[in-house]
């Protein structure tokens, strides 16, 4: 399988190539807030010719509602022989949706030209899982939210919980066979992987930003394999640290160059199809006449020139395995209380969420050592902090952006890389478990299907060990001495039963069809890795 590496655009270094006017009246980050480009602004082919030199074989491009600018910029991509993929962020941030949604949508006849070009890799909704969890984010900027505002792929109101997740993939089934290509669902949060997959769409996991890495990877690598798709990464370097290291704005970069690096080997052994970078305006400055490298574009500049040549992979994303499943019911939700501004699963005011949903939380808490959080799968929880808002955005201080060097935060860094998990999948509750024969499989969440249920039984009687919320299992289901049924996941007998399988605490593993890859930290909070593989 061909592997890619790619650079997304500028946000608020300079100008777009192709949509210079958009950029001096449309937002391009999500902040709510227009921010003026601060470097000259580069040609097409200056910008092309630099992203080249830091190692990138594809553009990731956020095109800006304006049809004839698309079009000229997949004209300008076939002149300079560029591989590209078109994202969706601007039209979102900036309410250009589809009616009935909040989502923007290229539409088909600039899918189709990209696609004549021969080297179109696909679409990218961006941030997709959280416009349906959080229908208004965007809309409450627009200073125009509707009375009830549009969700991105389902609107919850009068569904049930498995009417809603088959609305979602219906959903995505069909804008799929509109574009009749590939399309990629960027997540921040790791959350509705499964019912997106279910409809075609293929997971793209986000890794630093507000992650935790291993439980990323092992939802989106889980959805993958589950309904036979690929996967992209997103290494964004949006987030919550601040360092003494190049900054555009407070947040970006909000990770160390030395967790970027980390986070590019990472990226790359996943097996990936592709993997970018986001944002190109991290990467280097632009004085008018050329770019100058920033440390975390002579990181990817190292990257993609010598690391990865070296280190060529036997395997890819597809050949994924699993001495654990953790399959769980889908339902949604990112915290024990649901989700942000008091909606429920999946972007519902009507249903609520449950013990029951909650339970998958401390499901990865018991799997992690200990490690990852009870509450949730984001950062965005009562116990943490993020050093990055402690320095607000006023006039003043936005005047003096970008810095040469960053400041000292009041703050330790707060993000890491590293938690331990050990050969871990996520299915969701629709699982026959094909392809895998775990040696643990853990049962959490709200729902599970008969047919779930009936494989989990098959791989009982092949030696396999199996811990379930005790509602989960019907009255009827077979007794066995590899099998724990618990009320609760934070009990000793749980992390006894447990114990055998998942691992060291100093070692996150990933484990392919070739062999096993081991992750291990090389620091104290794990901004830096270290990989070791063992061929099978």
């Amino acid at each position: 399988m061909a592997r890619h590496i790619g650079i997304q655009g500028s946000v608020i270094g300079w100008d777009d190539p192709w949509h210079a006017a958009g950029c001096a009246t449309m937002m391009r980050t999500g902040e709510g807030r227009h921010f003026p480009s601060q470097d000259k602004a580069p040609s097409a082919g200056t910008f092309l010719a630099w992203i080249r030199s830091l190692g990138a074989d594809f553009y990731m491009h956020h095109a800006m509602p304006e049809d004839d600018e698309i079009a000229r910029m997949i004209d300008d991509m076939a002149r300079e022989g560029m591989r590209f993929v078109l994202a969706n962020e601007y039209g979102n941030i900036n309410g250009h949706v589809t009616p009935g949604t909040n989502r923007y949508d290229i539409r088909e006849p600039l899918l189709a030209r990209a696609a004549d070009t021969g080297l179109f890799l696909g679409a990218l909704y961006d941030e997709t899982v959280h416009l349906q969890l959080h229908p208004d984010m965007y809309s409450r900027k627009w200073a125009r939210s509707p009375d009830r505002p549009a969700h991105q792929w389902a609107d919850p109101t009068g569904r049930t919980l498995d009417e809603l997740e088959d609305a979602i993939a219906a959903a995505v089934a069909a804008r799929r066979a509109q574009t009749n290509c590939v399309i990629y669902g960027e997540q921040v949060f790791p959350t509705l992987y499964h019912p997106l997959a279910r409809g075609g769409m293929t997971p793209c996991p986000k890794l630093l930003k507000e992650e935790f890495q291993p439980l990323q990877l092992a939802s989106a690598m889980g959805a993958a394999q589950q309904y036979g798709l690929g996967l992209g990464v997103c290494v964004d370097l949006w987030g919550m640290d601040v360092g003494a290291w190049f900054t555009r704005i407070w947040g970006f970069p909000g990770h160390s160059p030395a967790e970027y690096a980390s986070a590019l080997k990472l990226a790359w052994h996943t097996g990936a199809k592709l993997l970018f970078t986001e944002n190109a305006d991290a990467l280097g400055r632009f004085d008018g006449e050329r770019f100058c490298d920033s440390e975390f574009g002579l990181i990817h500049r190292s990257f993609a020139a010598e690391w990865a040549p070296a280190h060529p992979l036997p395997y890819d994303s597809r050949d994924v395995l699993a001495d654990i499943v953790l399959i769980r019911s889908d339902d949604g939700i990112v915290t024990d209380r649901g989700n942000f501004g008091g909606r429920g699963p999946c972007g519902s005011a009507e249903l609520a969420t449950t013990r029951e949903m909650a339970s998958t939380f401390q499901a990865f808490h018991l799997l992690s050592h200990g490690t990852l959080p009870s509450n949730g799968s984001t950062w965005f929880l009562p116990q943490s902090t993020f050093p990055s808002g402690s320095f607000e955005r006023t006039p003043e201080s936005l005047a003096a952006l970008p810095l040469a060097r960053g400041a000292v935060s009041p703050y330790p860094h707060q993000h890491g890389l590293f938690y331990p998990l050990n050969a871990l999948l996520v299915h969701d509750e629709k699982t026959e478990l094909r392809g895998l024969d775990p040696k643990l499989i853990v049962l959490a969440g709200s729902r599970m299907t008969p047919a779930c249920l009936a494989a989990v039984r098959r791989h009982l009687d092949r030696g396999a060990h199996c811990l379930a919320g005790r509602w989960l299992l019907p009255g009827d289901f077979p007794a066995s001495d590899r099998l724990l049924a618990v009320d609760r996941f934070d009990c000793d007998a749980a992390r006894a039963f447990v114990r055998p399988f998942i691992g060291r605490p100093d070692e996150w593993t990933i484990r392919f069809r070739q062999g096993s890859l081991t992750i291990t930290p090389l620091d104290r909070l794990g901004e830096s890795l270290g990989f070791r593989w063992q061929g099978a």
